[in-house]
This record gives structure tokens, sequence and C-alpha cells, in this order.
């Protein structure tokens, strides 16, 4: 696919990420509790519409969804019933997270215990984080941003943002942060195997690693794409995704970037991706999913959602997918048609 066709392509997409619904939350960097429904302002998201599946989180047996309209699902694996929801966000869900509870991250005091913590980035420019059960425990926020995605790190949160916004946000200031760098969004954040290094991506075709503690660069390379929409940083390399439907695989050090792979999979932008030890699931605007050999980067199993992806999610046995109409899958990892369809059904409580 040529680039100027997957730019337009990737536009459907950047509407829902540039486009969100304004900031509602007081003017604090951090906060307690989400934000209630009779609160929100209308949102304007574009193709998005107010209930696509825009993340997604295999924890155990529970599937959590986060949609459009910035609510939280969790969902039973084995029966597909609701478990409840609430609500994270004045915008649409980016990415959901775990955190180990006793390392602690920014929106929370280090140390305070009590298990693994749901972390939710939202286009709101805030990152919050709540029990499993969904009790809040603390919010950060980037004034004056929409989020687009995060990384953790103990003590701190990295983020991409639009005007091409790259920070980190501590507990009650943000620690450094860089702005237009990367065009009009930076879509996506990496922190390295071993946390020294972050890489962030956007707009501009252009991979940036800095120092993760000062924000100081390092490297700079221009990706095989023409926008960088996500990326992940494994013991093999630095994946980096594209608005060209193509992946391509790095060999990063703090001195240079070293390319080893490209391969194409899909005939629109990548806007989904997720992982397991052994393989790369990649979600695409062309309605599609793939799953790719983490080491060879060899094509697997080809899922049909039938509408743009949003979300995806990688199960021992199956995989799970999120799209813009509201529709939430499970496939057969080892391919086929769809086997289950999830309702996120609004509900009273709490997950």
């Amino acid at each position: 696919m040529s680039a100027p066709h997957a730019r337009r392509g990737f536009g459907l997409w950047l509407v829902g990420a540039l486009a969100a619904a304004a900031l509602a939350f007081f003017g604090l960097h951090r906060g307690l509790g989400p934000p209630g429904d009779t609160q929100r302002p209308p949102e304007r998201l574009g193709s998005l519409g107010p209930q696509a599946v825009t993340a997604l989180l295999l924890d155990g047996e529970t599937l959590r969804a986060g949609d459009a309209s910035g609510r939280v699902f969790a969902l039973e694996l084995a029966s597909g019933a609701s478990r409840g929801h609430f609500v994270a966000h004045d915008g649409a869900v980016r990415r959901l997270l775990l955190a180990p509870a006793e390392t602690g991250i920014a929106t929370v005091d280090a140390g305070i215990g009590g298990g693994p913590h749901l972390v939710t980035v939202g286009a709101d420019g805030t990152v919050a984080e709540f029990t499993l059960e969904g009790a809040p425990l603390g919010r950060v926020r980037l004034p004056d941003a929409r989020l687009n995605d995060a990384a953790l790190r103990a003590g701190a949160v990295f983020v991409a943002a639009d005007q091409g916004l790259v920070a980190r946000l501590g507990p009650t200031e943000t620690a450094w942060r860089l702005p237009a760098l990367h065009g009009k969004a930076a879509f996506a954040v990496a922190l390295s195997p071993d946390g020294a290094l972050l890489a962030s991506g956007g707009s501009d075709g252009w991979v940036r690693v800095t120092s993760a503690a000062g924000g100081e660069g390092a490297v700079t390379f221009e990706a095989r794409s023409p926008w960088v929409t996500h990326l992940r940083w494994l013991p093999e390399g630095l994946w980096t995704f594209g608005s060209d439907g193509q992946l391509s695989r790095w060999r990063v050090s703090p001195e240079d970037a070293t390319h080893d792979r490209t391969v194409s999979g899909h005939a629109g932008p990548i806007v989904a991706v997720d992982l397991d030890e052994a393989a790369l699931l990649t979600g695409s605007e062309d309605g599609t999913a793939r799953l790719w050999d983490r080491q060879t980067a060899a094509p697997g199993a080809l899922f049909e959602a039938g509408a743009p992806v949003r979300s995806v999610a990688l199960g021992a046995q199956a995989v799970y997918i999120g799209t813009a109409d509201g529709q939430l899958r499970r496939f057969p990892r080892a391919g086929g048609p769809a086997a289950q369809t999830y309702s996120l059904t609004p509900s009273t409580g709490r997950p």
C-alpha cells in the first residue's frame, strides 16, 4: 500500500486519537477517583463512535475492555458474562495495563500494597490507577494534552500525546516533557527491557530514543513507515508498527540503531498490538488481525474482524478483537471464524 493511501486510511483513526473529549477534571495534576457519568461533556470521536472497543487486557480468566466513552468493563472469559463496569475517563480509553502494587507507579505512593493494580490511559490527558475491583487509587494528568499511549516504570509514567509531546509524569508534577517531538502527534512509547531508555514514535515517521531518567537524547532514526503507530521493546529488539501496515524490528543500543527486518501484513494502518512469549498480534484499520512469530517475523493466522480493528488481546488458545462498531469477538488462535461475541452492556457496580 502506498504511503499516501496509508495516510488517508490512518486519518480515520487519527480523528479518534486527536479529537477526544475536552478535559473535564478540575485543574489539579493529581486527583482521586473517576469522574461521574453525569459530569461528562458530549464527546466528539469522529469515526470511533461512543461504543468502539478501544483497549483490551487479558488478566487470568478475566478480559478487561475499555471503550470510546471512557468506560472499563470486566468480562468472564468462560461464560462471556459481564462482571460490571465503571467510568475511568472523560474520553476514550487508550490503553489498559497491569502494575505490580509493590513497586508503585506515579499515580500512587509506592508500596500501597494489595496485589496488582489496573492502570488506564485516557484521551482526557490522564493516567488513572484502580484496584482490580475498580476502586480508585490515584490519577496523574498531563495538562493541556490528550494521551495516546503510556509505559510504566516504578515511580513513573511515560506518555505519548497529541502535539508530538512525550513526557514523564511523577507523583506530583511533570518530571520532564519534550514538546513537538513527533510532529502533530506522538502515538507510542516503550521502555527498554532494563528500563533505562525510552523509545517514542509518531506522525513524523521517526523513532527517538531518550534517557528515561531525564529525557536526554540518545538515538534517532527514521522508521520504515510514514507514521509510527505502536512500539514494543522486547529482548529480541525494538518493534515498530506503522501506518502502512508494516512492522519492523531494530537492534537498538545507547549509541545507534540497526534495521533487522521488515514485513508487511495489512492493507491499512496497524492500530492495535499485543504479544506473548512466542508471538505478536497486530490489528489494522483494514478490518483484520494477524499473528506473527516473535523471533522470525513469519506470519501466522489471519483473522477477519468485519470492521476496522481498534484493540486486540492475545491468549493461549484464543485471540480477542475489538472493533470500531462496538463488537468484541473471540477467535480460535489457530484461525477460523469468530467463536464467541461478548456484550459490553452497561451495568451498575464495579468489576
